[in-house]
């Protein structure tokens, strides 16, 4: 199962993958250094020119936890908006096996299941 969509009423969008498959949500890597307070002299001096793909070269050469997790080494549990509105139907489908797609929008709803999102 690499991505399996959930749509309801073209308002909200549920999206899984497999954790043996590397998803991308998360951008160039900041300085973990700088939100804590505790940059080298080295490390100052490398940041003070504004350059996000060299900052985030720098960072991935380092180790968790020392700097931020990026897509390599994490999972992305990703919120947007409601999780569940008030009313909605959208439960029993959140408890569906891989394989299985649903849409569901008012006075409709379609579930089926494609050996595709297995692969």
């Amino acid at each position: 199962m690499e991505h399996i969509s959930l749509s309801i009423a073209m308002e909200l969008f549920y999206q899984t993958a497999s954790v043996y498959k590397q998803t991308w949500h998360i951008g160039k890597l900041k300085a973990r250094c700088v939100s804590e307070n505790r940059c080298t002299p080295t490390e100052l001096k490398a940041l003070q020119r504004f350059n996000p793909g060299k900052e985030n070269k720098r960072e991935m050469a380092k180790k968790v936890p020392a700097r931020f997790p990026s897509n390599e080494d994490s999972i992305g549990i990703e919120l947007v908006g409601e999780a569940l509105p008030r009313g909605s139907n959208v439960a029993p489908y959140l408890a569906l096996a891989p394989g299985w797609g649903v849409i569901l929008a008012p006075e409709y709803e379609d579930v089926w299941f494609d050996e595709g999102f297995l692969q």
